[in-house]
């Protein structure tokens, strides 16, 4: 049985929003979190705020167009879970400086050696596996399409699948999940290897490197999604910044600020054109538009969950958030719910509609609102001591490769939750053993060549 859609109609509207004054006050907060980290733009506490000011700002500008409410009580809830967020975080940095781990012995001058070449022998066997996965992942999406339409044109196939996905018609298998894993660790440990050689100017190693990092895109493409090419774009810019700092023993603003703006650029191009594809993006609507409809109006559909929609009253507790790990328990014999994250509820604006509610929404859910400012508390404090950790320990490869993994659901941290659905699942633990595998296999079959 697939799941079924549903469609709010908001009762309110944009009309004495408080949509402005809420926008003032994240960029405020942005700002300040910015300045106190001295201008680094992966500190958490920035980068969670940020998230919520990018969405609030996209969410002010067509609030009039799309009739886009923001009441009072909304805005002083996520005002007081961000604040939660960036204590937790300035809370963590002062920990690390109790320690004595200054800043100022933060950047290592350490030789390093991860700018190696890969062998062909290892290139080519990696390529061979690469291949032979991407093969089995295709055919198993040509036959899975095949149930949900009846056109034999990949561009076509793309939205169908997703939304049968979507409503639970159709399922990828265990093997099509962990190939596209072992693909997107492969590619994640190969980025690695591209900066270090980048920066050493070793272009030649580059090229083999990068065309192994890039084997990845068309796994993504065959689960007509776009999010895993975004945390394949984060990926790429938290590991590229870390690296830079490690190799040059500073921070270099202008260069980190051009690394980000090329990364935002390459994933918002590569973002439409998969949009284009699975049918999911109108060009007629406009590129603005579509940037608004997909990170601005979940900060009004949350709007509408706090003040119309009835919280459900589960006897589980997690039902939101903790299916991963509920899974993991159901095998040694409970019986916990286990549901997608996906929300079947869409919220209609005008002529869009949205499902997402940003993160706050499935904490409010599965733990009201005490158990939500206590989650982003206690995130801001996770990320940011491990950031810290990470400079403090002169960035140490695997800390960097952890560190840019997992980052990612605190860059979306203002649209939609990704910490508990897919963080704590069991495919990330798996995703990163291959990861250190392959990167370690990399090292020693290098370090052997030269002996």
């Amino acid at each position: 049985m697939g799941k079924e859609f549903s469609y709010w109609f908001p009762i309110y509207g944009g009309g004495n929003s408080f949509i402005y004054l809420l926008f003032a006050i994240m960029l405020m907060l942005s700002l300040i979190c910015f300045i106190y980290s001295k201008y680094d733009l992966l500190y958490p506490p920035f980068v969670g705020t940020a998230s919520f000011t990018c969405c609030i700002g996209l969410a002010a500008i067509y609030t009039d167009f799309w009739d886009l409410p923001m009441h009072f009580n909304t805005t002083v809830t996520v005002i007081c879970m961000v604040v939660m967020f960036i204590v937790g975080g300035l809370l963590a940095t002062q920990t690390i400086i109790k320690d004595k781990l200054k800043r100022a012995s933060l950047y290592s001058n350490e030789k390093v050696s991860e700018s190696i070449g890969i062998s062909m022998k290892l290139y080519l066997v990696v390529t061979l596996l690469l291949m032979f996965c991407l093969y089995e992942n295709y055919n198993e999406f040509i036959n899975l399409a095949s149930n949900v339409t009846n056109s034999t044109k990949i561009s076509e196939m793309l939205f169908p699948v997703t939304k049968g996905i979507a409503k639970g018609i159709i399922k990828f298998s265990k093997a099509f999940t962990y190939r596209a894993l072992v693909a997107k660790s492969i590619s994640y440990s190969s980025i690695i290897f591209f900066w270090y050689n980048f920066m050493d100017k070793k272009y030649s190693n580059c090229f083999k490197w990068g065309l192994l990092a890039l084997f990845y895109l068309p796994f993504i493409l065959l689960t007509g999604g776009r999010q895993p090419f975004l945390y394949f774009i984060l990926f790429s810019l938290v590991s590229c910044i870390l690296v830079l700092r490690k190799k040059l023993f500073f921070n270099n603003r202008k260069n980190e600020a051009f690394i980000v703006i090329c990364g935002l650029l390459g994933f918002f191009l590569f973002f439409l054109g998969i949009g284009l594809l699975n049918g999911k993006i109108d060009l007629n609507l406009g590129l603005f538009r579509v940037l608004v409809h997909y990170a601005g109006i979940n900060i009004s559909a949350f709007d509408v969950f706090i003040n119309e929609m009835t919280i459900p009253d589960t006897p589980y507790i997690g039902v939101m958030t903790l299916s991963p790990i509920n899974a993991v328990i159901n095998h040694f014999g409970l019986n916990l719910p286990v549901d997608s994250a996906y929300v079947p509820v869409f919220t209609v604006f005008g002529n869009t509609s949205t499902n997402v509610y940003t993160s706050l929404m499935k904490y409010i859910i599965d733990y009201g609102f005490l158990g939500c400012g206590i989650i982003m508390f206690l995130l801001g404090f996770f990320y940011t001591l491990f950031y810290e950790f990470i400079l403090a320990k002169q960035y140490k490869s695997w800390m960097i490769m952890l560190y840019a993994f997992i980052s990612y659901p605190i860059f979306l941290l203002g649209r939609e939750e990704r910490f508990f659905n897919e963080i704590l699942a069991s495919r990330t633990v798996y995703a990163f053993i291959v990861m250190i595998f392959f990167y370690r296999l990399a090292l020693s079959v290098y370090k052997k060549r030269r002996s």
